[in-house]
């Protein structure tokens, strides 16, 4: 009934005693609202040599979040600025009803297309493409975040190339 606990009244009735004799009891409930969030890399670089050194490259990601706690979450909104496409597939029940049950786990997925700037400035200078999704919740409002970084080969190289134009 919304007061934190679990009402129960037991009540007895018998031929002499027509007045029903009731006890009730209240057990507390502990609500504890948890969720786990792991991003992944699935795929780099899916046209060639597995590694990131060239822009146009795709970096496929997967998302997961995962209710480790003891009741149902609602109003589940997982962000990463990085991915244009980000999108929620199936849940692992098929319910697919909006509400993060208790030992469900919600699969997201998403790409990013390498930049020129990425490359260049190697990552914002610690050599990998840094990304980070996070997850927020009605009962969970302080954002959990999980990140992975790609690292990035840097190959500079120009051809030099001399000819005698006259003599």
């Amino acid at each position: 009934t919304a007061d934190g606990d679990i009402d129960n009244t037991a009540s007895v009735v018998s031929t002499e005693i027509t007045t029903p004799q009731t006890s009730t009891t209240e057990t507390p409930i502990t609500q504890a609202a948890s969720y786990v969030i792991a991003k992944t890399v699935t795929a780099v670089d899916a046209a060639g040599n597995s590694v990131i050194d060239t822009a146009g490259e795709i970096i496929a990601y997967q998302i997961t979040v995962n209710n480790n706690g003891n009741q149902t979450i609602n109003g589940v909104v997982v962000t990463d600025a990085m991915l244009t496409d980000l999108a929620r597939g199936s849940d692992n029940t098929g319910d697919d009803d909006n509400l993060l049950e208790v030992g469900e786990t919600w699969v997201y997925t998403g790409t990013y297309t390498v930049l020129q700037s990425d490359i260049d400035n190697n990552g914002g200078g610690d050599g990998d493409i840094d990304n980070t999704a996070s997850v927020v919740s009605t009962e969970i409002t302080a954002a959990q975040e999980s990140s992975v970084d790609t690292p990035i080969t840097q190959d500079a190289s120009y051809v030099i190339s001399k000819t005698v134009t006259a003599v």
